[in-house]
Protein backbone atom coordinates (compact mmCIF):
# COMPACT_ATOMS: atom_id res chain seq x y z
CA UNK A 1 0.00 0.00 0.00
CA UNK A 2 2.62 2.52 0.29
CA UNK A 3 6.49 3.35 -0.23
CA UNK A 4 9.27 4.85 1.79
CA UNK A 5 9.92 7.96 0.30
CA UNK A 6 13.52 9.45 0.34
CA UNK A 7 12.94 12.41 2.36
CA UNK A 8 12.03 10.09 5.52
CA UNK A 9 14.68 8.99 7.53
CA UNK A 10 15.44 5.27 7.93
CA UNK A 11 14.02 3.18 11.40
CA UNK A 12 16.77 2.96 13.66
CA UNK A 13 16.98 -0.28 15.67
CA UNK A 14 18.39 -1.09 18.78
CA UNK A 15 18.87 -4.39 21.12
CA UNK A 16 17.26 -3.71 24.56
CA UNK A 17 17.45 -6.54 27.66
CA UNK A 18 16.96 -9.08 24.64
CA UNK A 19 14.73 -7.16 22.87
CA UNK A 20 14.96 -5.55 19.36
CA UNK A 21 13.42 -2.10 19.68
CA UNK A 22 12.80 0.61 16.98
CA UNK A 23 12.98 3.62 17.37
CA UNK A 24 9.83 5.71 16.79
CA UNK A 25 9.91 7.33 13.02
CA UNK A 26 7.93 8.98 10.84
CA UNK A 27 6.01 7.19 7.57
CA UNK A 28 3.99 8.33 4.53
CA UNK A 29 1.02 5.89 3.02
CA UNK A 30 0.58 6.34 -0.26
CA UNK A 31 -2.21 4.87 -2.28
CA UNK A 32 -4.24 6.14 -5.25
CA UNK A 33 -7.81 6.26 -5.25
CA UNK A 34 -9.85 3.04 -5.42
CA UNK A 35 -12.41 2.57 -7.84
CA UNK A 36 -15.17 2.16 -4.97
CA UNK A 37 -14.11 5.53 -3.67
CA UNK A 38 -15.00 7.49 -6.68
CA UNK A 39 -17.32 10.43 -5.53
CA UNK A 40 -17.22 9.17 -2.12
CA UNK A 41 -15.61 12.61 0.82
CA UNK A 42 -11.96 11.79 1.70
CA UNK A 43 -12.93 11.36 5.40
CA UNK A 44 -15.87 8.85 4.84
CA UNK A 45 -13.07 6.71 2.92
CA UNK A 46 -11.19 7.23 6.42
CA UNK A 47 -14.01 6.34 8.65
CA UNK A 48 -15.52 3.46 6.68
CA UNK A 49 -12.02 1.24 5.95
CA UNK A 50 -9.23 2.59 8.26
CA UNK A 51 -10.61 1.16 11.66
CA UNK A 52 -6.89 1.36 13.07
CA UNK A 53 -7.84 4.07 14.54
CA UNK A 54 -10.70 6.07 15.97
CA UNK A 55 -12.64 8.52 14.34
CA UNK A 56 -11.38 11.22 15.96
CA UNK A 57 -7.76 10.38 14.96
CA UNK A 58 -8.74 10.89 11.27
CA UNK A 59 -10.64 14.30 11.44
CA UNK A 60 -7.75 15.40 13.27
CA UNK A 61 -5.16 14.45 10.26
CA UNK A 62 -7.57 15.75 7.99
CA UNK A 63 -7.53 19.11 9.63
CA UNK A 64 -3.82 19.02 10.39
CA UNK A 65 -3.07 18.09 7.11
CA UNK A 66 -1.62 14.74 7.92
CA UNK A 67 -3.71 13.28 5.70
CA UNK A 68 -3.64 15.19 1.63
CA UNK A 69 -5.35 14.51 -2.11
CA UNK A 70 -2.82 15.36 -4.26
CA UNK A 71 -1.00 17.95 -1.82
CA UNK A 72 -3.83 19.62 -1.26
CA UNK A 73 -4.23 19.64 3.08
CA UNK A 74 -8.31 20.06 4.70
CA UNK A 75 -9.20 17.31 2.12
CA UNK A 76 -11.34 16.00 4.29
CA UNK A 77 -14.97 17.04 2.28
CA UNK A 78 -12.82 16.32 -1.46
CA UNK A 79 -14.58 14.15 -3.18
CA UNK A 80 -12.60 11.40 -4.92
CA UNK A 81 -11.56 11.39 -8.53
CA UNK A 82 -9.62 8.64 -10.80
CA UNK A 83 -6.36 9.23 -10.25
CA UNK A 84 -6.53 10.99 -6.80
CA UNK A 85 -3.22 10.61 -4.74
CA UNK A 86 -3.86 10.52 -1.23
CA UNK A 87 -0.80 10.47 1.49
CA UNK A 88 -1.49 9.72 5.01
CA UNK A 89 1.72 11.16 7.60
CA UNK A 90 2.16 9.44 10.72
CA UNK A 91 3.84 8.42 13.46
CA UNK A 92 4.87 4.95 14.06
CA UNK A 93 5.80 2.98 16.85
CA UNK A 94 6.42 -0.12 16.48
CA UNK A 95 6.71 -3.11 19.23
CA UNK A 96 9.41 -4.82 20.65
CA UNK A 97 10.37 -8.24 19.01
CA UNK A 98 12.96 -11.21 20.31
CA UNK A 99 16.70 -10.03 19.66
CA UNK A 100 18.26 -13.46 19.54
CA UNK A 101 19.64 -14.08 16.59
CA UNK A 102 17.44 -16.92 14.12
CA UNK A 103 19.16 -20.14 14.66
CA UNK A 104 18.78 -22.11 11.33
CA UNK A 105 18.09 -26.31 12.56
CA UNK A 106 18.00 -27.62 8.65
CA UNK A 107 18.45 -26.52 5.37
CA UNK A 108 18.40 -28.26 1.77
CA UNK A 109 16.77 -27.45 -1.38
CA UNK A 110 13.12 -27.44 -0.61
CA UNK A 111 13.05 -26.43 3.05
CA UNK A 112 14.78 -23.47 4.81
Amino acid sequence: MSKQTREEPIPIYRIENGMRMVEPYVYTYRMGCKQRWLGKRVEEIFLSEFKQNPASYYREALRDGRIRVNGMADAGNHLLKDRDQILHVTHRHEPPVDGKRVVIVAEDENVL
